[in-house]
């Protein structure tokens, strides 16, 4: 991996986001997950993905993969009652 800080600090988004998805996924069938909780996920994913598409404005599909995030990010925020689906 580079030094560069920026990378850096790429990397351990990803990494952060990979564990709260593997939390997620570890959950069993039927636990609910509590509303802060479910919505730092979100953030967390849409943040990450806005950032790498970000990168490559030029890239449709990476473009399409943020625009998903920042959506499941306003359905999230709906669901519990955030006003208007922003936070």
């Amino acid at each position: 991996m580079s030094d560069h800080p920026a990378q850096v600090r790429l990397a351990a988004q990803i990494s952060h986001f990979l564990a709260l998805a593997g939390e997620r996924m570890r959950r069993p069938a039927g636990d609910v997950m509590a509303p802060d909780d479910d919505l730092a996920f979100f953030e967390h994913k849409a943040a990450l993905f806005t950032r790498i598409a970000a990168e490559s404005p030029d890239d449709e599909l990476r473009q399409e993969v943020a625009a998903r995030a920042r959506a499941q990010l306003s359905e999230a925020l709906r669901r519990h009652g955030v006003g208007g689906g922003e936070r």
